[in-house]
């Protein structure tokens, strides 16, 4: 029988090398994961942007559908400009002749729809000179301020009781014009 050979081995080495090969095994892993992580968010981004650009564009056939639905259940509010008039000022039918009115109006007016081919027509008030319809709403406006008394204007509801006057005093005298609210934007009664 021979003698056992025993060699001399550093293990020092052995050792540092397992530990680097194991180092060297688990760093690919955090760049791998940071990797799958970008891809996963840029994809969800990705997938996200289309659809919004799908619903935007009404190429979605069930979305668009359930929005004309919702379009075609809800009226079109009519279309409405304000005008303004020119202040007034108005002697008031007071007994003793002496109280006047100073009031600036503004009218809420339903648009005329447009026949196929007519041109809108121009807001009055921009520096023109007076419309026929403009002479029309002021002379109507006259007429029912001429006929209050000022203690009927500076009762509770006297504002509001004008305004249903000079809406029937339109309606009346101007029925081409729709107006369908009116602003009091100066209110001064003088007696």
């Amino acid at each position: 029988m021979h003698p056992p050979i025993i060699m001399a081995t550093n293990n020092n080495d052995d050792v540092q090398t397992q530990t680097n090969s194991g180092l060297n095994r688990s760093l690919p892993l955090i760049p791998l994961v940071l990797t799958v992580l970008v891809a996963v968010v840029a994809a969800v981004g990705l997938c996200a942007g289309a659809a919004f650009w799908l619903i935007r564009s009404n190429r979605l056939p069930g979305l668009s559908s359930a929005a004309k639905v919702d379009a075609a259940a809800k009226p079109a509010s009519p279309s409405m400009h304000l005008v303004p008039l020119e202040p007034l000022l108005v002697n008031l039918a007071d007994p003793d002749g002496h109280a006047y009115l100073r009031v600036s109006l503004t009218l809420r007016v339903l648009d005329q729809p447009l026949i196929k081919g007519e041109k809108a027509a121009e807001a009055p008030g921009k520096g023109k000179p007076v419309n026929e319809f403009e002479a029309a709403e002021r002379d109507a406006a006259l007429s029912v301020l001429g006929q209050e008394t000022s203690d009927s204007l500076l009762a509770p509801s006297g504002k509001e009781r004008l305004k249903q006057r000079l809406l029937g005093g339109f309606a009346q005298n101007v029925p081409e014009i729709k107006v369908q609210e009116i602003l009091l934007t100066e209110f001064l009664v003088q007696h």
